[in-house]
């Protein structure tokens, strides 16, 4: 993962998610886990299909957090998320 996956991508995607970046601290996935990147990119969806987008994001066969994670109830549960449960991604705060 550090000499592949995070030798491009860095910032959020891979300081991040390791807790290297100044402010951050290492994703739960990693510490409680120990998921490496292969664990949520399965490979089918990784540097495209040769489908034109407008930015990398709008892929459709992008991971989302629902493929694991139940979103009942999660909307309301607290301010955050109810403030912003309609225009920003879970891996904005949760990354």
């Amino acid at each position: 993962m550090i000499n592949v996956c995070v030798t491009c991508h860095t910032s959020r995607g891979g300081h991040a998610y390791l807790g290297v970046a100044a402010g951050t601290q290492p994703d739960v996935h990693l510490t409680n886990s120990k998921f490496d990147c292969l664990n949520c990119h399965s490979g089918h969806e990784m540097h495209g299909d040769g489908t034109k987008v407008e930015q990398r994001y709008a892929y459709e066969a992008l991971p989302e957090c629902k493929d694991c994670h139940s979103n009942k109830g999660v909307q309301n549960d607290n301010l955050y998320h109810t403030l912003h449960w309609n225009n920003l991604n879970c891996q904005t705060c949760h990354s």
